[in-house]
Parts: structure tokens; sequence; C-alpha cells
């Protein structure tokens, strides 16, 4: 057993988001390594967003008889090309939102302000959720560390759910994917590491940002998840290597 805090510094900075006190060497962060994933469904998603932007700038313009000058024309062009990026960052916002709602809750804090509707219904739906189930927090936006395979991440919650410690992730995008089974299995490794202490149940839980519901999987395949998980850091490590190389 041993203290994350002792071993791993956060650095907000560049690349290195965790760095290996003793060896002052950075260490992976679970989230960054698992974005080597291949996401096929983002570039249909990137492509509407840019039409969608052009039929609803079109669509007003044609309302207001305005006319289509090249200049603003070129401006269209590039916030099109750039607006699945900010619905992107906007998304992220609202989920930060709904976390730290969530953790307020769990720690028994000062409960943050909501700052859009979206927002609202993430936290309505955590709300439900929580109301619903026996669930009693033994750690909340813990940070954990793996020795063993030299990664570090952040947790959302672990606690004793209707009888079973678990691990506990929040979601709030527009729905569950593979690679939330495998973060959550790298935090559950990462900590049994540190503390000792078995992970029963493994819950992965998404508050929906549109109907304020929520939805919860209970992710069983331990060793399957883990042996993917293992692998997608092992390729981000190879990849920064060749890339490391190239320079």
């Amino acid at each position: 057993m041993y203290e994350t805090y002792k071993l791993i510094q956060f650095n907000p900075d560049g690349k290195i988001r965790y760095l290996h006190i003793p060896s002052q060497k950075p260490v992976r962060g679970v989230t960054s390594a698992l974005n080597v994933i291949a996401k096929p469904q983002l570039v249909p998603w990137a492509a509407k967003m840019a039409s969608d932007y052009w039929i609803n700038y079109l669509t007003e313009a044609r309302e207001t008889g305005e006319q289509f000058p090249t200049a603003d024309l070129e401006l269209v062009h590039k916030a099109a090309k750039n607006a699945h990026r900010a619905i992107a960052f906007e998304a992220a916002n609202i989920g930060k939102e709904v976390h730290a709602y969530a953790e307020a809750v769990l720690t028994n804090r000062e409960i943050p302000k909501l700052s859009t509707p979206a927002a609202l219904n993430g936290a309505t739906a955590f709300r439900d959720w929580y109301k619903e189930h026996s669930f009693e927090v033994v750690a909340s936006e813990r940070m954990v560390f793996s020795e063993r395979h030299f990664y570090a991440g952040t947790l959302d919650a672990i606690g004793v759910l209707n009888g079973r410690l678990s691990l506990i992730d929040f979601k709030t995008g527009s729905g569950i994917y593979p690679e939330a089974y495998l973060q959550t299995i790298l935090y559950q490794q990462a900590y049994e590491e540190e503390t000792g202490q078995k992970i029963e149940e493994r819950w992965i839980i998404r508050f929906d940002k549109v109907s304020g519901k929520f939805n919860a999987v209970l992710a069983m395949e331990h060793d399957r998840d883990l042996k993917g998980a293992l692998a997608a850091l092992e390729l981000h490590h190879t990849l920064g290597l060749i890339e490391k190389d190239n320079w």
C-alpha cells in the first residue's frame, strides 16, 4: 500500500500532466493515453456540425434579405470548420459542471451554480440516481497511480453501492463508449495496487444533458477490459517513441 500524492505530482502545464517525483519521469495519463483509440464516428459528426453551421447562416441571411459578401463568407467558412470544436468545448464545460456538482453532493460541500439548462439536466439526472441508490462514499475525485504499469489518473468515486465496494465513473456525453470500460478498469487496477482493497463492481453511469435521465451500466469483463486497456497504453507509448524519433 502506498500514497499517490507522495509519488506523483500533477503538472497542468505542457504535455506532461503527471510527474513521478522520485525519478522526475513523466507518467502517462489514463485519459490522454486512451485517445489513441480511433473514434470513426467523430468524422461524420464533425462534418455534420460544419454543414449545420452553413445551413443556419444561409437560412438566417435569406430570411433577413442580407447578401453574402466574400469577406463574410470567408469568416463563416472558418467558423464552420471549427464548429465541432466549439460544440465539443461547450460539452466539456457542461461535463465539468455536472462533475463538480456530483462531487459537491458526495462530499457534502457547497453546491456550485449551474450555468446552462444542459448542466441542470445533467445534475438532475445525477440527483435522481443518487436518491435511488444506497451509496456510501469512500473517495471522490481521487488520483490513482499504477507503479506496475506507470500511469496515473483521477477517478470519479469509490464507495459502497448496494453493499458492494464499487468504482463509479460519471459520463455526460451522448452515449457510453468502449473507452469508458478501459478507463475504469485502469482506475480499478491502480486503486487496488495502491490500497490492497478489491473492487467488487465497476459502474459507468451516464447523465443525459437533454432528457435529465440517467442510465447505468455494470462493467463485468475484468480480464478482457484490462487486456485491452494495457494494449492501448502500450500503443500510446510506442507511438510517442516513434514521434520523438521523427522530430
